[in-house]
């Protein structure tokens, strides 16, 4: 079904109860990856950071300011000359106006900032790759958890079957003891402790069919669906195999692979580029700085009289701080300490990939383990079962004898359901520990050993 179509069907539909929705895990991936508020919210802060990368560089780029002031005078400012002397038979010069209009344009353009600009700017657009790995760990458990979801629907489903026959079972024995009964030929007890059973084994399938509706609003909330919506969902099944295998090679993909080893590698290099900011505040700084002026008395500033009304002036501006009070020793010491706290965490982080490898690796052994021994045990319990019955039907059994037989044979099938989709589930955890992505990774490393 087409992923579009699958997006509208979940955003504010109820489906009738007939209705039913049918996808793949592939599907269920797309959609909790459109659906989910965590991608969503990281989506946006990842355009945030991309932004803040070009006001960053913006900071350092040529600026152009302009200023347009104006300014009136109580009085006309003049200079009055001492005594009774005058000027052209004035005892003062006029020094200005009433009304005073000045046009200023301010151009200023950072040469060299000791490395600072390129460093920060370089410290901005790590962090916007450290948020990509970020993203890509949550798409990661995303992808696994889609296949988790899927796999335990599936798997309460098919208990709800395997539950239903053990019921149709214990009906047919109960109508068969009834009979007996009815001919004297067992007594009142037998026959109440399969009507015991019977009522077990309906409450026994109510339970599995409360499960199945509970995996599959599971499944819903997950993808986005609304509550209650039936889904039928094909999952990826392939014959369980197991190899005994060193998980090195595991391990030592993974430490390639893994988004979240990716992100703290950004952190050691956004460290080091914070180093070079820092040392950057012990260097020079230079900038040639252009202004121009004009002034007048009148709003749009006319060239008027004999002077010249503008003024411009250039300057080459070198600024180097001879002493900073140990600001930079200090920031140095708090990225020397920031260092540490990192190697520590990513020690920790790849012992805790070296773990997370071995247990889905253990996983799948055991889950491979337990469905061979639940074959065995469907098969033997079967087989038990067959001969039960007949010596029930020939008088030398009593009912009791058939239950215990038939609980057996079903506690066996449910044990191969559960095992099996342990095993599906492990076997995505394998590629997520890997970190690859593609849930499908387990099985192709069938065909790549030649298994």
């Amino acid at each position: 079904m087409a992923l579009s179509a699958l997006t509208a069907f979940g955003q504010g539909n109820t489906a009738p109860a007939s209705k039913v929705v049918k996808i793949t895990t592939d599907d269920a991936l797309q959609l909790a990856l459109s659906n989910n508020l965590d991608i969503k919210a990281g989506l946006a802060g990842l355009e945030t950071a991309r932004a803040q990368v070009a006001s960053m560089a913006d900071n350092w780029d040529p600026r152009i300011t302009a200023l347009y002031s104006y300014t009136h005078l109580g009085e006309k400012p003049v200079f009055k000359l001492p005594g009774d002397s005058t000027i052209e038979g004035k005892n003062e010069i006029p020094m200005g106006t009433l009304e005073n209009y000045m046009l200023g344009l301010n151009f200023i353009w950072p040469l060299y900032t000791g490395g600072a600009r390129e460093a920060n700017i370089r410290t901005m657009e790590l962090s916007v790759e450290g948020l990509e790995a970020q993203q890509q760990v949550l798409e990661d458990v995303i992808g696994v958890l889609a296949q988790h979801y899927c796999l335990s629907l599936v798997e309460a489903r098919k208990l709800v079957e395997v539950q239903k026959k053990g019921l149709e079972y214990v009906d047919g024995l109960l109508t068969r003891s009834q009979e007996f009964f009815d001919n004297g030929l067992i007594p009142k007890n037998d026959l109440l402790r399969v009507q015991v059973e019977q009522t077990k084994r309906g409450q026994e399938l109510a339970n599995a069919e409360n499960m199945a509706r509970y995996s599959e609003d599971q499944l819903n909330s997950f993808i986005g669906f609304d509550f209650g919506t039936a889904v039928d969902v094909e999952v990826l099944g392939y014959e369980p195999f197991f190899f005994e295998a060193n998980l090195e090679p595991f391990y030592e993909l993974a430490l390639k692979q893994r988004p979240e080893i990716r992100a703290l590698d950004l952190q050691y290099e956004v460290l080091e580029e914070q180093r070079k900011a820092a040392k950057s505040g012990r260097l020079p700084n230079v900038s040639i700085v252009v202004a121009f002026e004009r002034k007048g008395d009148e709003p749009l500033l006319p060239a008027t009289g004999g002077g010249n009304p503008n003024s411009i002036t250039g300057t080459v501006q070198v600024t180097y701080d001879i002493n900073d009070g140990g600001k930079v020793s200090d920031k140095l010491k708090e990225l020397d300490k920031r260092k540490i706290e990192l190697d520590v965490a990513k020690s920790k982080l790849e012992q805790q990939i070296y773990l997370e490898i071995e247990q889905a690796y253990l996983g799948v052994k055991q889950a491979y383990g337990d469905i061979k021994a639940s074959q065995t045990a469907i098969t033997q319990a079967d087989e038990n079962l067959r001969i039960t019955r007949l010596r029930f039907e020939e008088g030398l059994l009593v009912a009791n004898d058939v239950i215990e037989a038939e609980t057996l044979s079903l506690g066996a099938q449910l044990n191969y359901y559960h095992a099996l989709y342990n095993y599906y589930r492990s076997a995505a955890y394998v590629g997520k520990a890997v970190g690859v992505a593609d849930i499908k990774y387990y099985l192709e490393l069938k065909d790549k050993l030649g298994l």
